[in-house]
């Protein structure tokens, strides 16, 4: 069984829950799986061969086109901190490992994904459909439940795994062959980001969320650090701390909002000391 996630704290979900094959039983009669299908017991009883993640892929950001792909994924790992030569270098070990994985999926091997309904995740899933789509491969899916609060893994109480587990379930044909069409749509209008709005994938310019990162600033003066974490905390998608540092350095190069008082040297790459505000700039649009 290949296990697929796009965020980190999957992996602790998984491996507690699903790798501990001698004692599922008992995790069955704790989160009450008793009447939970007999094929999703099988599929869920399925030790781990091979654990693939993507949560440093950032699906969601830069151009996904086939010539803008590897570009923009190098973009994405120098973002998560890895240097020019160690991003091309990681991202070449990654299409490594998807090699092998469409391998070991042409082997009969079947494959198990883990996602939640952010931007994010859910370009993960239809990019791990496109790659496997001619391959007939033997799909689980494992969602994230909807009351999960924003449908993110990292907000599921563990005491939700059972109605986590009671999601999962054999994907169809036509379901995987939708999550293909979907990263195609996406790949095709290929723009510099993707987000969720009414519920779906649709494609956005990267100032997407400058409008509701503005609203969050006031007229107060409020540090840069703090600006970010608002940000994080009331938009209600996957988005990156390098992503909201970018777009508030962006909008302090325009003059949306202003740098007040002196600026400190960083200690520490990353580290943000200066306090900003919102410059006289009506809001025109805030994304709830």
């Amino acid at each position: 069984m290949i296990d697929i996630s796009f965020s980190s704290i999957v992996f602790g979900i998984f491996r507690y829950y699903l790798n501990q094959r001698d004692q599922f039983g008992r995790i069955e009669k704790e989160l009450d799986l008793i009447d939970l299908p007999e094929e999703s017991k099988a599929f869920m009883r399925e030790p781990t061969d091979y654990e693939m993640d993507f949560f440093d892929h950032a699906l969601n950001y830069y151009e996904i086109s086939p010539d803008d792909f590897p570009n923009g994924r190098i973009k994405a790992l120098r973002e998560f901190g890895a240097g020019r030569m160690g991003a091309k270098k990681e991202y070449q070990c990654r299409c490594e490992e998807l090699d092998a994985m469409r391998a070991q999926i042409r082997q009969g091997m079947p494959i198990r994904i883990w996602y939640s309904k952010t931007s994010s995740e859910l370009c993960g899933l239809y990019y791990i459909a496109h790659l496997i789509r001619d391959l007939n491969a033997e799909v689980f899916l494992v969602p994230a439940p909807d009351e999960a609060k924003n449908n993110t893994w990292a907000r599921i109480d563990l005491n939700e795994v059972s109605s986590m587990l009671f999601l999962a379930h054999k994907a169809k044909e036509e379901e995987m062959a939708f999550f293909a069409q979907e990263w195609e749509r996406l790949s095709t209008e290929n723009a510099p980001m993707r987000v969720m709005e009414n519920g779906k994938v649709i494609s956005a310019s990267d100032d997407y969320y400058d409008e509701k990162i503005l609203s969050l600033s006031g007229k107060e003066p409020i540090s840069m650090i703090q600006l970010i974490g608002e940000s994080l905390g009331k938009i209600p998608d996957s988005l990156q701390i390098w992503f909201v540092r970018n777009r508030i350095y962006s909008m302090i190069e325009s003059g949306k909002l202003k740098i007040v008082g002196r600026i400190k040297p960083k200690r520490t790459p990353g580290t943000h000391t200066f306090k900003i505000k919102k410059a006289n700039y009506k809001v025109q649009r805030v994304i709830e």
